[in-house]
């Protein structure tokens, strides 16, 4: 992510502050990501049982193989 965001500063000649910023920016998507995640294992583990949030997980990692890698052309 963080080669997209120099690229992009890198074509459009932005501030050299851009270029500074852009870790940060990529680190708080990262950290953003994580701790929504973990919300979200949280309310999972608090609201069904274990054999449930199994069946769950794997049907979620089928339903995103089978829109990432099939349906997507």
């Amino acid at each position: 992510m963080l080669p997209i965001f120099l690229a992009f500063g890198y074509v459009y000649t932005t501030f050299r502050f851009y270029c500074l910023a852009a870790p940060l920016i990529t680190l708080s998507i990262l950290i953003l990501a994580s701790y929504f995640s973990q919300i979200l294992v949280l309310v999972l583990v608090n609201v069904f049982p274990a054999r449930w949030i199994k069946e769950i997980m794997r049907l979620g990692t089928i339903i995103a193989f089978h829109v990432l890698y099939i349906v997507d052309p």
